[in-house]
């Protein structure tokens, strides 16, 4: 019963790579360093990119079709990764997340059809917030806020359709007004002041 069992696990082995139809091919530097390597698949292409030096820097997939499909990811000269984005026949859909070199995350965005989607944010490279805002179908909408890389708010914008409406504010670290604007619904600055800076 278990020699039956392994050979029927080993004849499924069998089926799924066959049914792989994996192909490996390489490109060269004039020094001989791998410049591009390409995995084909029965339905999919891999790309894997190096640099000069034989560092990753790029890898993606396309259906059969050449589009492409599936994750995108760029990485930093030390290995680690830069940016992860995710497509649907060429169009960009899903989480774009981008990292600092040190690993920590810069931004995070939803893509639908190309267009950003939902709550953006960004971060400092010491892990603070340095942003957030809303978008839908691409434009900003309502609240948009900046941070100091010690958290403390820095400006606050509204939009509507990505344009600026009713008050703009800029802060001091200690939460003094240091600006103040207030547009029309076209965008139009009809109201500011700024405090003078102390000489």
């Amino acid at each position: 019963m278990k020699e039956h069992f392994l050979l029927l696990m080993f004849s499924f082995s069998l089926i799924v790579l066959n049914s792989c139809c994996t192909k490996t091919t390489v490109s060269k530097y004039e020094s001989g360093i791998i410049e591009l390597e390409k995995t084909e698949c029965k339905s999919q292409t891999t790309y894997f990119h190096y640099d000069s030096i034989g560092v990753l820097f790029e890898e993606f997939t396309t259906n059969k079709d050449s589009v492409l499909n599936g994750e995108y990811k760029t990485y930093f000269q030390n290995g680690q990764l830069k940016k992860l984005s995710h497509y649907q026949n060429d169009i960009l859909n899903g989480e774009v997340i981008g990292y600092y070199e040190n690993g920590v995350k810069s931004f995070l965005k939803t893509m639908i059809n190309g267009l950003s989607n939902g709550q953006e944010l960004g971060w400092y490279e010491n892990g603070q917030l340095s942003y957030e805002y809303y978008c839908e179908k691409g434009l900003a909408q309502g609240c948009f806020m900046m941070y100091y890389d010690t958290g403390e708010p820095l400006h606050e914008w509204h939009y509507r359709n990505d344009t600026p409406i009713g008050k703009s504010l800029k802060f001091s670290k200690l939460g003094d007004t240091l600006s103040y604007m207030l547009f029309n619904d076209s965008g139009k600055v009809i109201e500011s002041w700024f405090r003078k800076k102390n000489k």
